[in-house]
């Protein structure tokens, strides 16, 4: 089941930034003083960079919540080595009471 969302999540953003890209190249304003080649490459890449600021934008979100969830584990983890080492303090190195 992980395997199918990892491959439906690709699809989506895949689709998702083929589709922005793709309206933000047809629905740029038109520009009547370029020849009908010079149009297409100015949609083109208008709709490439669109692709590219939407890539990276995602990459950093993730990056982002990358270093989020390894700042929280650590911070849970030094949480319980301290509550395990006070533990074994008041009891006597581990032993029962």
């Amino acid at each position: 089941m992980t395997i199918a969302a990892a491959v439906w999540l690709l699809i989506a953003e895949t689709m998702g930034f083929a589709t922005g890209g793709y309206l933000a190249g047809r629905l740029r304003s038109p520009a009547h003083d370029g020849v009908i080649g010079e149009t297409t490459f100015r949609d083109s890449a208008q709709g490439l960079l669109v692709w590219a600021i939407g890539a990276v934008a995602m990459a950093a979100l993730a990056g982002m919540l990358g270093v989020f969830a390894a700042g929280a584990t650590a911070h849970v983890t030094a949480g319980v080595a301290s509550g395990m080492s006070a533990g074994r303090g008041r009891h006597g190195g581990g032993e029962r009471p």
